[in-house]
């Protein structure tokens, strides 16, 4: 669990980009003390940073939703999923 700050500088993006990500649960948010959150960084499925208004970040979430319930290890047989 890291915080705001420490999240942000791991996935190397900024502080209204971790918590839009945390809005549609791309990464997840866990709020202790009233106001003040802990973040865990998603799996092995990082997501990239686009700005795209083709690419909406509900459908890339949505994408990373389901890699991440997937039960296929390899990543090969994911793609044909």
């Amino acid at each position: 669990m890291l915080t705001k700050a420490e999240a942000c500088a791991k996935l190397g993006i900024t502080e209204c980009t971790l918590v839009r990500w945390a809005k549609y649960d791309i990464v997840k948010r866990h709020t202790y003390n009233g106001y003040i959150s802990l973040y865990e960084l998603p799996g092995p499925h990082v997501p990239a940073k686009q700005c795209s208004r083709w690419n909406q970040l509900a459908h890339r979430a949505e994408a990373i939703r389901r890699l991440n319930s997937s039960k296929c290890s390899d990543l090969k047989e994911r793609a044909v999923v």
